[in-house]
């Protein structure tokens, strides 16, 4: 409930200290939630940097880090585009026994 449409000097005090009450008493349980929510990002932000850690990287690394791997995986990525769009060459296109492979036309 909002302060500003609580109550008005035309309605008894009662009233209005009883608007009062229920306001700071959802104010109270707004704030209990977000302490608990405070609580839980921090424990998950802990664990995030403990993974981090265990793959050896800093959290203030970490953009630098995805950057160079997303390259990695697009250099990667392409290369094996590349290998599969070239014929395969003769000597890899037989078996072991010298005669051609069934799959490799």
């Amino acid at each position: 409930m909002n302060m500003a449409t609580a109550g008005t000097a035309t309605q008894p005090a009662g009233d209005r200290l009883n608007i009062i009450k229920t306001t700071i008493e959802c104010g109270r349980i707004e704030l209990a939630r977000a302490e608990a929510n405070l609580e839980n990002l921090k424990k998950q932000q802990t664990g995030i940097e403990g993974e981090l850690a265990d793959l050896g990287v800093t959290p203030e690394d970490l953009d630098a880090t995805i950057t160079t791997l997303r390259a990695e995986v697009d250099r990667l990525l392409g290369e094996a585009e590349t290998l599969l769009a070239e014929p395969p060459k003769e000597e890899e296109a037989k078996t072991g026994d010298g005669t051609a492979d069934k799959h490799a036309a």
